[in-house]
Order: C-alpha cells, then sequence, then structure tokens
C-alpha cells in the first residue's frame, strides 16, 4: 500500500488525535439534516489534543508527493466545505497502477499554489471552514475546528483509471489511517500568532458591512 505521512505537524508537544473515525454513524441525522448523503462517516477527523485556539491555524503538510487536483476553498469563514483534493503520480504495485487522491477539508488558509508538492510540505492551514459542529460563531471564533481527511484510490483497468469502492456508500473513500505509518507525524510551530487573525476579521468585515447600511437606512430616515 501507498505510505502516507500524517497530514498535521503538531505543535507544543500535543498530540494528534481523532475526533471522529472513518466508518462513524452517530451524525448520520445530522449529516441528512445539512444535505449530506452519507451512509457512515467518510473520512477522519483530526486535530490536535489541545484547544480549537490552538488547532486553528495548524499546519497541514501533504502526506505523498503529489500535486493540486482540486481547490474548493473559499475564504476562512465559508460554507463550501472548504479544501484541497493532492493527487499523487502513477504509483506501481504488486504489477498494477494506482494513483491516490487526498483530501483535506475545513481549512482556514491554503498555501499558494503550485505545480507539485514534496511529501511533507504545508499545502494549507487547519480552520472550522464549511460544515462544522460546533459551528464557530462571533462567540465561539475557533469552534469546530479540525481537518477532514478522506482517501480515495484509483486503479488502471485497461488503460482507464477506475475509482475503487466506488459503490461503498460514501463514494468510494475509503479509511486513510491503515495507511499512515504514524499518526503524529512531524513536529513544526504554533503559527498562532500569524494564522488566528482570520476569524477576527471576518467578523470585523460583517459588523462593518452592517453598520454601512445601517448608516444608510439612518440617513434616509432622516432625509440626509
Amino acid at each position: 500500500n501507498m505510505n502516507l505521512i500524517s497530514p498535521i505537524k503538531r505543535h507544543s508537544g500535543l498530540q494528534v488525535k481523532v475526533n471522529q473515525p472513518y466508518g462513524d454513524t452517530s451524525n448520520l441525522a445530522w449529516y441528512k439534516a445539512n444535505g449530506l448523503n452519507l451512509s457512515f462517516h467518510n473520512g477522519v477527523d483530526l486535530a490536535l489534543n489541545g484547544t480549537d485556539k490552538q488547532n486553528y491555524g495548524c499546519e497541514l503538510v501533504a502526506c505523498f508527493d503529489g500535486r493540486i487536483a482540486k481547490i474548493t476553498y473559499d475564504g476562512p469563514m465559508s460554507t463550501k466545505g472548504n479544501g484541497i483534493t493532492l493527487q499523487s503520480e502513477i504509483i506501481n504495485e504488486n504489477g498494477k497502477q494506482y494513483l491516490y487522491q487526498a483530501v483535506y477539508w475545513h481549512l482556514s488558509e491554503i498555501v499558494t499554489p503550485k505545480s507539485s508538492y514534496k511529501q511533507g510540505e504545508a499545502i494549507g492551514y487547519m480552520g472550522n471552514s464549511g460544515l462544522v459542529t460546533p459551528s464557530p460563531s462571533p462567540f465561539c471564533l475557533y469552534c469546530g475546528t479540525h481537518v477532514h481527511f478522506m482517501l480515495f484510490v484509483w486503479e488502471s483497468v485497461n488503460g482507464t483509471f477506475v475509482l475503487l469502492n466506488a459503490d461503498n456508500g460514501v463514494q468510494g473513500a475509503v479509511d486513510p489511517l491503515p495507511f499512515i505509518a504514524n499518526l503524529q507525524g512531524e513536529v513544526g510551530v504554533d503559527t498562532s500568532s500569524e494564522k488566528d487573525l482570520a476569524p477576527f476579521q471576518y467578523y470585523i468585515d460583517q459588523i462593518k458591512a452592517k453598520l454601512v447600511v445601517l448608516t444608510i437606512k439612518v440617513k434616509q430616515f432622516l432625509n440626509l
């Protein structure tokens, strides 16, 4: 099997923990209420065993050599399920050819995209964008911070790559943990002083926008 490294760089003596394992069914009602048609949890939710604030902005790295196949990131507080899809080169295993895709969701920031990444290079930063629970708010800026990490495997069949396990109830996503030799991974540095400001700025911008609207309405009311 492909050997992946942990997608998270630890810091401050913290350890990587699994918030929700692959295959978990405890949130099916929540998925359905939010328009997600899943039979079970289609990835693994990872974070550090610290506070949400310590997790927010934590460095995420390429788990294998590859290139960016897709970016769905739309800002630190977007509701679009922000993330990156990293795709491997063609891997030869036991006389067959495979492609791997690793998906990182809920990022707070994505590094400037490059044509290719080496295993261990920074790819983005952990956040709480997209659909998370508990949801972030002006009173809980970092609530729900984690990385939802998924893995897909494609096999070459008669010259065409076919998604394996496509009918498994979660569109082919497989448990990534057996592919990761050491979940604790590398140790980095706490980026909090640099990377924790995005939620503040988001809500400050929201307040400014509302004040502009309120000012216009007041002026209209006073006929100014």
